[in-house]
């Protein structure tokens, strides 16, 4: 590892290329032990498109391409939040995430919404449950 001054705060670490080219053989290695006839067509076709590169920045676009496509299965959080006003707003049967909302006319199927709760204090009282709230 070669490392550069940048400013008096920060140093940036290069590492040995003799190093990353055998790290990454490494890991060419490994994955030629575990891919399967599935993997071969598009391997072929992978290997195709690599002989058409022939700039170092079209081997570092490439190269970002496929770290940020390796990255995007492991994302963290899931899905991307709503405000909880928006959910409320919703009909019923409407996702509660980022899922596309239908319009027009609705499906065949039926969506089971959930009922709401009657508004008699003598049966909430009579079944031990709280009384719904006629606001």
């Amino acid at each position: 590892m070669v490392t550069r001054q940048v400013n008096e705060k920060k140093s940036l670490v290069i590492p040995n290329q003799s190093d990353v080219f055998e790290a990454f053989g490494d890991q060419l290695f490994r994955i030629k032990n575990i891919i399967d006839s599935d993997a071969i067509g598009v391997l072929d076709e992978i290997t195709k498109d690599l002989a058409k590169i022939r700039t170092s920045s079209a081997l570092t676009n490439v190269l970002h391409s496929f770290k940020t496509s390796l990255k995007r299965g492991t994302r963290k959080g899931g899905k991307i939040k709503v405000q909880p006003t928006s959910i409320a707003r919703r009909r019923t049967g409407v996702t509660m995430g980022c899922k596309r909302i239908a319009s027009g006319r609705p499906s065949k199927n039926k969506v089971s919404a959930r009922k709401k709760q009657l508004r008699c204090l003598k049966q909430a009282v009579r079944n031990n449950v709280s009384s719904a709230k006629p606001h």
